[in-house]
């Protein structure tokens, strides 16, 4: 079988091509994904309320993060039902969409095919995506989608400048808005990043901005009916919760939050920092002076230096923009998982600095797609053995994606059959949403969230006791009737106490988690649905 090909007489090997970035990319994907719903089925970290909100479709979920996410997800569990499944169609389907749009922005800034398909692969090699993408990633994994595919669509659109590329770029904007709050940065970042570089300046169809405006806003608009119709200012509430630290004064807050920033840029991209220094040394620093260069010159077709000067400026101006954002705005409540806008061509960016001096040192790129094979391998050990041995030395944390909700689901369904038609109130997110992943049919509600639906003939209180060490559950019991704000009439029966036994390849029972059940009438108003 050949497996090269040639491309403007360069010798291509399949890796490299298209189709093989494409198919590593899937293969990947798709043995996280296939590891991840083997191994467990119980949802971790925001996956949970996902679950409760998706039992019913509307135009907005909550004012701290548009519904996009949600509506996918509701629609995959219209065909997949609400398991781990339908979670992980949505969030590498998302990443599959990425990892094209940014070989597409690749193949440009890029004068090597190699180097673009090690450029893709090398997003690996963050943590916040070769790692902490797999576990706890909801809207996120739209958020880099729909920033990947604005950043191909605002190329295109500077490229050819006709209608049909402003409607692509006007719905890729609008997708970005309702993905997530902090996907304003991109277009911005875009626009100045062109409005820097002489060579895109001239590119710029200005006429046609207001058609990729209203696009945009028409795709947004349903969301943006929803916070109207709700009543909530979603400028304010946004401020609130990014501001914090509200005891300090301004200038403190912006003190705090350029350190979070700054800490949390250089955290996103620390590892691949650190291993292309390793590998590419001098390159880096010299290709720096070297593409900082800008050509005054306006004429002639773009080069891949033109595109490699665009993901520079934009990585360089997207931080700068964010600190301008920190400085007029005080906020404080910054992350290293909040970078994804800023951070999104840096891999790019560092191997267009490599290209402009080490675009011939095969050598260097083989022990840079090493390093790149070593870090997968890792990432897929360290989930194994979280997987097989859920405790603290392995897995780390709370090990949640291997807490035994499912086991709890059917031994309350053993004892109480009806349970699996009934309304399931829950005092915690994850027994919520891994509660309504094993009982589908049952209408599960939060404190703070109750899905609309008809009454349900019994109704039951749920509540996580903790680990290892069995409750009173006749005191758990009358804390959990405070907490909803009813007395003891709205109870049917007795308590339930479950004491449920974690999965371990070698130490069964070693963790035992405790659950308190009670059942109540059905007319305890945490029990009724939202009118």
């Amino acid at each position: 079988m050949r497996t090269d090909y040639q491309r403007d007489g360069e010798v291509v090997p399949f890796w490299a091509r298209p189709i093989g970035v494409a198919t590593f990319v899937f293969v990947y994907l798709s043995v996280h994904s296939i590891l991840r719903g083997s191994f467990s089925g119980i949802l971790g970290t925001d996956d949970m309320f996902e679950n409760v909100f998706v039992q019913d479709f509307s135009l907005g979920y909550q004012v701290r993060q548009p519904p996009l996410y949600e509506w996918l997800l509701y629609g995959a569990q219209q065909v997949l039902g609400p398991t781990i499944w339908s979670f992980q169609i949505v969030k590498y389907a998302c990443i599959f969409t990425a990892g094209w749009a940014l070989y597409q922005v690749a193949r440009r800034a890029l004068p090597e095919a190699r180097m673009a398909a090690l450029a893709v692969f090398s997003y690996t090699l963050m943590y916040q995506i070769g790692f902490n993408l797999h576990e706890g990633v909801t809207h996120t994994s739209i958020l880099i989608a729909t920033s990947a595919l604005s950043f191909w669509a605002w190329l295109r659109f500077l490229e050819r400048g006709d209608v049909a590329t402003a409607l692509v770029l006007g719905v890729a904007i609008g997708l970005g808005m309702l993905s997530k709050h902090s996907y304003a940065l991109v277009p911005l970042v875009l626009l100045v990043t062109s409005l820097i570089l002489p060579r895109f300046r001239t590119l710029l169809r200005w006429r046609l901005l207001p058609l990729v405006f209203v696009v945009a806003l028409l795709v947004y608009s349903p969301f943006l009916w929803w916070v109207t119709m709700e009543g909530e200012r979603l400028l304010s509430s946004s401020l609130n919760t990014m501001q914090g630290e509200q005891s300090l004064g301004h200038l403190a807050r912006v003190g705090v939050g350029e350190a979070r920033l700054i800490w949390g840029v250089i955290g996103f991209g620390g590892i691949l920092l650190a291993v292309m220094l390793l590998v590419f040394q001098r390159g880096l620093w010299s290709g720096l002076r070297s593409l900082w260069r800008m050509d005054r010159a306006c004429d002639g077709p773009l080069t891949a230096r033109d595109y490699g000067q665009f993901v520079l400026v934009y990585t360089v101006a997207s931080v700068g923009i964010a600190m301008i954002a920190v400085l007029i705005s005080g906020a404080t409540y910054i992350k290293e998982r909040h970078m994804h806008p800023l951070m999104l061509v840096f891999p790019l960016a560092m191997m267009a600095l490599v290209a402009e001096r080490e675009a011939d040192q095969a050598r260097r790129l083989r022990i840079f797609s090493l390093f790149i094979l070593v870090l997968i391998a890792v990432v897929f050990a360290v989930r194994i053995s979280g997987f097989i041995a859920p405790d603290k030395k392995f897995c780390g944390g709370y090990c949640r994606h291997m807490k035994p909700y499912d086991t709890l689901a059917e031994r309350l369904a053993a004892v109480e059959p009806e349970v699996a038609q009934a309304t399931l109130v829950a005092l915690d997110d994850y027994t919520a949403g891994n509660l309504r992943a094993s009982l589908p049919d049952a209408r599960v509600s939060l404190l703070n969230y109750r899905p609309r639906g008809p009454v349900r003939q019994q109704c039951y209180l749920i509540k996580d006791a903790g680990d290892d060490v069995a409750p009173d559950f006749s005191a758990v019991s009358a804390q959990m009737l405070k907490v909803i704000g009813a007395d003891r009439e709205s109870l049917v029966g007795a308590p339930l106490l479950f004491g449920v036994p974690w999965p371990h390849s070698w130490k069964p029972g070693f963790r035992v988690t405790y659950f308190v059940v009670v059942q109540l009438k059905p007319e305890t108003p945490v029990c009724r649905p939202l009118s």
